[in-house]
């Protein structure tokens, strides 16, 4: 299925909501096999505010967006990429 859409390198992300690993899949020439790289664990740091409530904290969810945007980015150039060849023919 994969050749059809000519894609060697799959990105992805497992979460239980608080927990993030994020994944690289490079598939073989072939399709017949790939290889893969995790990330370590990246935790969503909650604090406890003023109130006693727990506050999660800025800093990771902007990192775990910005490798999502990161991501949807290099997704829409490959498209772009796709459709200009096609057009050149």
């Amino acid at each position: 299925m994969l050749q059809y859409l000519r894609k060697k390198v799959l990105r992805g992300a497992l979460t239980n909501g608080r927990d993030w690993i994020f994944l690289l899949v490079k598939l073989n020439d072939d399709y017949d096999g790939a290889t893969y790289k995790q990330s370590n664990a990246v935790r969503l740091r909650y604090m406890e505010g003023s109130d006693g409530q727990e506050v999660l904290s800025k800093t990771w969810p902007n990192v775990i967006a910005a490798i999502l945007v990161y991501w949807v980015s290099l997704m829409l150039i490959c498209k772009i990429e796709l459709l200009i060849n096609w057009m050149l023919g």
